[in-house]
């Protein structure tokens, strides 16, 4: 059945898409799955395939990495929310609490990698106070793309109805941060998808048909 993933459960849906584009990766393209391999000295900042991820061998220095069990709490997502000042929707919630991952790295930087050693610093790094501000959850920044992804988070409770969009990096950057309005937000922002199950789903089940931001 076409789009069945649409009545699954949140975490059922999560799972679905990671270890579908996971496998599916394995099998096509194996060697994008190789990161940097990090050793157990060295700062879980400084990027790299932990050990605990390690799925096999070094390679030169190389290593592919493997979905792990996320060990993210729900207190660890409240504090996170705390912290940046914004609410996660329930879906963004499992999608950071489900698995350790690096499909940032193969995706074009779509999605924010989730290191075990340091799952939720990408987020971290990610973060903007002016969309925040303005109902904007920051997930990802993409280079490649040239483009600031963001959760328009206005609507909620209404889930369904929070839109990924995004802002091109210059323009963001270029505004100025005292006086920035939502209404100049809205004038540049993208709209990439209605919400961040579809989003996922275009992400991971469907080809990436978010190429079309670059």
């Amino acid at each position: 059945m076409e789009n069945q993933w649409e009545t699954w459960d949140n975490a059922s849906f999560v799972r679905f898409c990671m270890e579908r584009y996971y496998q599916e990766t394995l099998e096509e393209s194996e060697q994008s799955l190789y990161l940097p391999a990090k050793a157990p000295t060295d700062d879980p900042l400084d990027g790299g395939v932990p050990a605990r991820m390690q799925a096999g061998p070094e390679q030169d220095g190389w290593v592919r990495w493997q979905l792990l069990p996320s060990e993210v709490t729900e207190e660890d997502l409240n504090q996170l929310e705390r912290e940046l000042g914004v609410s996660f929707p329930p879906l963004f919630r499992v999608f950071l609490s489900t698995y350790y991952h690096f499909f940032g790295a193969i995706t074009g930087g779509r999605v924010p990698d989730q290191s075990s050693d340091c799952p939720l610093s990408d987020l971290r790094e990610v973060w903007h106070p002016d969309p925040t501000r303005n109902q904007y959850l920051p997930f990802a920044s993409s280079e490649l793309l040239g483009a600031y992804l963001c959760l328009d988070v206005s609507h909620l409770p209404q889930e369904e109805k929070c839109p990924v969009v995004s802002f091109p990096l210059d323009e963001v950057y270029g505004l100025d941060e005292n006086a920035i309005t939502r209404a100049q937000l809205e004038a540049i922002a993208q709209p990439v998808s209605p919400n961040f199950k579809t989003y996922l789903a275009e992400v991971f089940l469907k080809g990436g048909a978010c190429g079309d931001l670059a």
